[in-house]
C-alpha cells in the first residue's frame, strides 16, 4: 500500500506531464490562469476600495474643511457685529473695557487697522460749491477677519463683506436719515472710529477713547435748523460701492462714485421751495438784468396752452415776466403779460408794450407809464429759487458709468458718443416699458447739418447726460415722439445755431427739459426770418447773485415754453410761454434730492487692540 505522501507526489506528477504535453497552456480547468485572473480580480478590488476611499477621504475632507470655513465667517460676522454695541458700553461708562473672540481657529487672520479708510464732511455753498466748513475729517478705521482671499469687516459702525469682485453690507452703519415726507429732514451721524496700533490676533480689547459733538455746536454757526447750503458726506474705504449702495438707499439720492480713489459721495441739500415754471422768463440771479429789445422787428413774449392746443390756434397775452434783479424793456419790447421785478424795472421807450401789470421793488427812470395797460406799483416780493449744480452733476456721474447707462443696448452709441456716420445722419435712441432709459455722452453732443435725433418715448422716459455741451448748427433737429418726457442734464452750455430745431409735437413743452448749473450759458442765435433755431421745451438753469450763466435768445430766434436762468437778453426774438408748464414740478418727482434742515453729527473714537 502507498503511503498518503507517495499518492501526492504521483498526483503531482502526472499534472505535470499533462501541462507539458499541452505546450504549457492551460488545463481544461483553467488551473492556473484561473488562480491568476483571481489574484488580479483581488488586486483591483483592493485598488478601486482603497481608490474610493481615498476620495470619500478627499471629498469628505474638503466639505469639512468648507464647512469649517463657513462656520469661521459666520462667526466672525458674529463677532464683528457686535463691537459697535460694546464700543457704546465702554463710551457710556458702562464697562472700562470690552473683550471679544472674532474666531478661535487658526484658518483665518484678524486684523486691526487704525488708518483704513476715511470719511469726510463738508457744509458747501449751494451755487458755488465751495467748502464752507469742513465739518469732520478723519480715518474710519478697521476690524478685518480675513480668510482664502475673502473679508468680514468692521467699519464706521457696519459690518461689510469683500470677495474681491465686489462688497456688500452685512450690518448698516452709523448714518441715519428722516427725510421722506417730513417737515425737518434729518441726518444722524454718530460714527465710531477706531483708534490705536496696527496689530493682529482673535482676542480684541476695545477701550474708550473719547466722543466728540462736531455738529451742532453750541455758540458757533455751526446751528440748526441748516437754512441753506449742501452737505456732503464722503467716504474712501475699500467698501465704498456697498457704502454707495446704502447711502443711495437711505436718502433717495444718487451717489457720486470715484472709482480711482475707492470713494463714494452723496449730498444733501437744505430745503427751499421749488416752484413750478410759473411765467416765460424767470431770471434768478438778484444782481443781474433781463433785457427786452427789439431794432426793427420787435421782441415778444406771449403764451399759448399746449393742453389745449399748440401755439398757433391759441396765443394768449399770459406770457409775463419775473426776475430776481432788475427788468429793463426798451424799443420795440412786447410783453403780453405782467412784469414783475425784485429789483428795478425801467420801461423806457414810447414804442415799447406791456399789457399787463407792472410790479417791482425799485421803479426805473425815465418810465413810459402810458405804454403799461394795467396798473403799477412797487409791491413787488419775488424769491429766488436754489441752483441745481448738485442735481445734475450727480446725473452725469451717475450715468457715466457703464453699468448704470444703457447706451450698449442701442448701435447707434459707440465710445459713448453718437456715431451719426455710421447711420445715415440719422438715431433714434428707444425707451423701455417700465423703466427710464438712461443715456450718457463723454464729451459734447454736438449736430450739424442734416443730422436728426429722435427719441422714442413710446414705452416711458429717456434722461441723457452730457458730460459738456449740447450744440445745434444748420439744420440739425432733435425730436420727440411718444407720449413721454425726454430730459437733458448738462454740465457746460446750450447752443443753437442757424435752421436747428428742438420739435415735440403739439408744442408741448412739458415733454422735453434741458437742466444746467448757474454757469451754463444758453444760446438761440439765428440768421434772420425764416433761417433762425425753434425750440420746445423748458430750460431749467437756476442761477444766484452774480451767476456767470446766462440766457440769450437773438435774429428771431422762436422759443415755445419756458425758461429759468441767470443774466436775460433778449433781442428780436420770442418766447412763447407754454402754461401747461404750471402743472409740472420743474424736478422729476422720482428723482428728488435729498434733503436736509438738522444734522446731528459725532464721533465716539474706540482703541481697539488685537492678540
Amino acid at each position: 500500500m502507498r503511503t498518503t505522501d507517495q499518492a501526492d507526489d504521483d498526483r503531482a506528477g502526472r499534472v505535470e506531464q499533462e501541462t507539458t504535453r499541452e505546450g504549457g497552456g492551460s488545463t481544461a480547468f483553467g488551473g492556473e490562469s484561473r488562480a491568476q485572473s483571481s489574484v488580479i480580480a483581488v488586486v483591483l478590488l483592493v485598488g478601486v476600495t482603497v481608490a474610493g476611499a481615498t476620495a470619500v477621504l478627499v471629498v469628505g475632507s474638503d466639505a469639512l474643511s468648507d464647512t469649517q470655513r463657513d462656520a469661521n465667517v459666520d462667526s466672525a460676522e458674529n463677532a464683528l457685529s457686535q463691537i459697535d454695541a460694546k464700543a457704546s458700553r465702554v463710551a457710556s461708562g458702562t464697562n472700562n473695557t470690552e473683550v471679544l473672540t472674532v474666531a478661535d481657529s487658526g484658518d483665518g487672520e484678524t486684523r486691526v487697522e487704525p488708518n483704513a479708510g476715511n470719511i469726510n464732511v463738508t457744509m458747501e455753498n449751494e451755487t458755488t460749491g465751495d467748502v464752507q466748513q469742513v465739518l469732520l475729517d478723519e480715518s474710519l478705521g478697521r476690524v478685518v477677519y480675513e480668510v482664502d482671499g475673502e473679508e468680514i469687516a468692521f467699519q464706521g459702525g457696519g459690518v461689510w463683506r469683500n470677495t474681491g469682485d465686489g462688497s456688500r453690507m452685512v450690518s448698516r452703519p452709523d448714518v441715519h436719515y428722516r427725510g421722506a415726507g417730513q417737515e425737518s429732514p434729518t441726518a444722524t451721524v454718530p460714527l465710531t472710529v477706531i483708534k490705536g496700533e496696527s496689530s493682529s490676533g482673535d482676542s480684541l480689547t476695545i477701550s474708550d477713547d473719547g466722543t466728540e459733538l462736531r455738529f451742532p455746536v453750541r455758540n458757533t454757526n455751526r446751528t440748526n435748523p441748516i437754512t441753506e447750503g449742501r452737505i456732503n458726506m464722503t467716504v474712501r474705504s475699500e467698501y465704498y460701492l456697498a457704502w454707495g449702495d446704502y447711502l443711495e438707499q437711505l436718502t433717495g439720492g444718487v451717489a457720486t462714485y470715484d472709482h480711482d480713489d475707492n470713494e463714494v459721495s452723496i449730498v444733501l441739500v437744505s430745503p427751499r421751495d421749488r416752484e413750478n415754471i410759473q411765467q416765460g422768463l424767470f431770471q434768478t440771479g438778484t444782481e443781474t438784468d433781463l433785457v427786452v429789445s427789439g431794432s426793427g422787428d420787435a421782441s415778444t413774449v406771449d403764451s399759448y396752452n399746449s393742453s389745449v392746443g399748440p401755439y398757433h390756434v391759441q396765443n394768449s397775452s399770459n406770457g409775463s415776466i419775473r426776475t430776481a434783479g432788475d427788468i429793463l424793456i426798451s424799443s420795440n419790447g412786447e410783453v403780453y403779460g405782467d412784469l414783475i421785478g425784485g429789483g428795478e424795472v425801467t420801461v423806457k421807450a414810447s414804442s415799447a408794450t406791456v399789457t399787463g401789470n407792472v410790479s417791482y421793488d425799485r421803479r426805473g427812470s425815465p418810465f413810459k407809464e402810458s405804454v403799461v395797460q394795467g396798473w403799477v406799483a412797487d409791491n413787488a416780493s419775488v424769491n429766488s429759487t436754489p441752483p441745481i449744480r448738485a442735481y445734475v452733476k450727480s446725473r452725469v456721474d451717475a450715468f457715466s458709468n457703464s453699468s448704470a447707462n444703457d447706451n450698449d443696448e442701442v448701435s447707434a452709441i459707440s465710445s459713448d458718443n453718437l456715431d451719426f456716420a455710421s447711420n445715415g445722419n440719422s438715431i433714434t435712441l428707444p425707451s423701455e416699458s417700465g423703466t427710464t432709459r438712461q443715456y450718457y455722452i463723454d464729451g459734447d453732443l454736438a449736430m450739424t447739418d442734416d443730422q436728426n435725433l429722435t427719441f422714442d418715448t413710446s414705452n416711458g422716459d429717456v434722461f441723457v447726460a452730457v458730460e459738456n455741451s449740447i450744440t445745434m448748427d444748420t439744420e440739425a433737429n432733435i425730436s420727440v415722439e411718444g407720449e413721454n418726457s425726454v430730459r437733458f442734464f448738462i454740465l457746460d452750455d446750450f447752443t443753437m445755431d442757424g435752421q436747428s430745431s428742438v420739435h415735440v409735437p403739439e408744442d408741448d413743452a412739458t415733454r422735453l427739459w434741458v437742466y444746467g448749473t448757474p454757469e451754463t450759458d444758453v444760446t438761440f442765435d439765428g440768421n434772420g426770418k425764416g433761417n433762425s433755431p425753434v425750440f420746445v421745451g423748458a430750460v431749467y438753469a437756476p442761477s444766484t447773485g452774480d451767476g456767470t450763466g446766462g440766457i440769450s435768445i437773438d435774429n428771431y430766434a422762436e422759443i415755445y415754453g419756458g425758461i429759468v436762468g441767470g443774466e436775460t437778453d433778449i433781442s428780436q426774438g420770442s418766447v412763447h410761454f407754454d402754461h401747461a408748464l404750471q402743472n409740472v414740478d420743474p424736478l422729476p418727482t422720482d428723482e428728488t434730492i435729498p434733503r436736509v434742515t438738522h444734522l446731528h453729527l459725532s464721533i465716539n473714537r474706540v482703541e481697539i487692540a488685537a492678540d
